[in-house]
């Protein structure tokens, strides 16, 4: 009866703990699309980095380390979900992290570079991304 027991809290904590099943594939769609997003916009940031004043360039340069950051981050969660089948809740937990980071980078290019210029350096897009991630946040707490 122990064993019974133990066997269905693990499998049930493993439920409630790691991310698995449908919400895994629309995880793994938008954390996809997130990465190539990041890849295709670092070209955009260092060709902004030549022709900015010194402030900016601190700025985009600190956008460029989240941009290379998040892009490989979610190159590894990819990774996860599809050989491991499932993401774990510190894996999520560092996504949330880098995203707050790279949110907190675009409000300072917001300040700094004009509209077209912070377009064309996809903060908005990656904004819109990362507050995917932040709303997707698990209610559950774990200790």
């Amino acid at each position: 009866m122990i064993h019974i027991n133990n066997f269905l809290i693990n499998n049930f904590l493993k439920y409630i703990i790691n991310m698995e099943g449908e919400k895994l594939y629309s995880f793994k769609s938008m954390c996809n699309e997130l990465g190539m997003t990041c890849h295709n916009t670092k070209n955009r940031v260092i060709e902004k980095m030549c022709i900015c004043d010194k402030k900016q360039v601190k700025e985009l340069a600190k956008y460029l380390k989240c941009l290379m950051t998040i892009e490989k981050l979610c190159e590894y969660l990819c990774t996860c979900c599809c050989e491991m089948e499932s993401i774990t809740p510190s894996g999520l937990s560092e996504l949330r992290t880098r995203c707050k980071t790279i949110m907190s980078c675009c409000k300072g290019l917001k300040k700094s570079l004009s509209s077209e210029e912070y377009e064309y350096v996809n903060c908005g897009k990656i904004e819109s991304f990362c507050g995917k991630v932040n709303m997707g946040k698990s209610k559950t707490k774990s200790k």
